[in-house]
């Protein structure tokens, strides 16, 4: 009993708040005025007596001024509303209790008992009163084939909420999204919805964001945009505001301000405007709506659809047109109205099939015609 009493007196000498302490063997004073315990307990809890956390580690050795631990060997669980939430080890580590938080310095792991969430980092701040969980000096997510890291990572005990910002990088080898890297300055991930969103967020100071391809046969494809959400369950990309996906193969750039990546199923969508450019057709095309299948390399547009070619100057108009990459066939459907340059020449019509290369379109249905003879 006298043991005890006088190791609970000294911690609460040591400006430790509400915390209670147990311990197995003798107190041990430190040549440099510390002191040494072992097999210790900590625990914190607030004016409604819920316990916020609780450390236990094997040994324990306080600083001269009684403010600061150096434990070794810890496990310890971090609680919201008297219910464990985080779940902390580390082989060592300076802590500092306070009524309100408790930091931790060191190497340590705090895992998440609600989902696949694992914490790592060296600076760790519990803020129990505001559900948060502050992890600072380049911290990192580990996630099953997800990491992430960041100059700084908070997490929300309550609504388990992750906000990432300052050099955040996102590493996938997930089958769905292999060997994608995704970097920005600010990311909120929603855990339970399964969905990230990088970029702009409300911050127009934090604008942007970039996934690109770092291994594989593709190696090099790109995509850009404001801001970006990335949704795990349904398995897609969603990038918005002055988004661009460059493709290696094939060789096309997708642009829009509402473009939806379906990375595993290999399709590019979007129900808002967008445009189509393939360098190496010298072929561009824009339309209200449209749908890439990369697989089949294959485009098919709707709503105002124009396709220009700038070699050999030609421009083809529909409501409907699909254009075939690889043959750079099109089929087109709906107030069909072709034009080329040399020799010059008007078709109008309902439907029409060609080669815009060959100059060579089929224009079918009420057709209306316009030749000009070279001079």
């Amino acid at each position: 009993m006298l043991l005890v009493t006088g190791l609970v007196g000294a911690l609460a000498g040591c400006h430790w708040g509400q915390s209670t302490s147990t311990t197995d063997s003798p107190i041990e004073t430190e040549v440099e005025g510390g002191v040494k315990f072992r097999n210790l307990v900590l625990r914190q809890t607030n004016p409604k007596g819920e316990l916020l956390w609780k450390i236990q580690a094997e040994t324990a050795t306080y600083s001269p001024d009684r403010k600061v631990a150096h434990l070794k060997n810890v496990q310890g669980e971090l609680l919201n509303a008297g219910k464990p939430v985080y779940k902390l080890t580390t082989p060592q580590a300076r802590v500092q209790q306070q009524q309100t938080q408790l930091i931790l310095n060191g190497p340590v792991r705090v895992q998440d008992l609600r989902n696949q969430v694992v914490l790592v980092g060296r600076e760790f701040i519990w803020q129990p009163n505001q559900n948060q969980l502050l992890a600072r000096q380049n911290p990192q997510i580990r996630y099953p084939k997800i990491t992430l890291t960041a100059k700084e990572i908070t997490a929300n005990s309550k609504t388990q909420q992750v906000r990432a910002q300052q050099n955040v990088q996102v590493v996938s080898q997930r089958p769905d999204f292999q060997d994608l890297q995704l970097t920005a300055q600010v990311l909120l991930w929603n855990v339970n919805e399964a969905q990230l969103i990088a970029g702009s967020l409300t911050n127009q100071k934090l604008r942007g964001v970039e996934v690109k391809r770092i291994k594989g046969p593709n190696m090099g494809e790109r995509a850009v945009g404001a801001e970006l959400a990335w949704n795990l369950t349904e398995k897609v990309l969603t990038l918005r505001e002055q988004a661009q996906v460059n493709l290696v193969n094939p060789d096309v750039q997708v642009a829009g301000n509402a473009l939806m990546w379906r990375v595993e199923q290999q399709e590019i969508s979007s129900q808002a405007p967008l445009q189509i450019f393939s360098p190496s057709q010298t072929l561009t095309a824009q339309a209200q709506a449209g749908r890439m299948d990369l697989a089949q390399e294959r485009v098919e547009l709707r709503g105002q659809v124009q396709l220009n070619r700038t070699q050999n100057p030609a421009q083809l108009n529909a409501d409907q047109l699909t254009w075939f990459l690889p043959t750079q066939k099109v089929n087109a459907l709906g107030n069909v109205f072709y034009q080329q340059q040399t020799p010059f020449l008007r078709v109008k019509g309902t439907e029409a099939v060609g080669w815009l290369d060959k100059q060579e379109v089929i224009v079918s249905g009420r057709v209306q015609t316009q030749v000009i003879p070279v001079q």
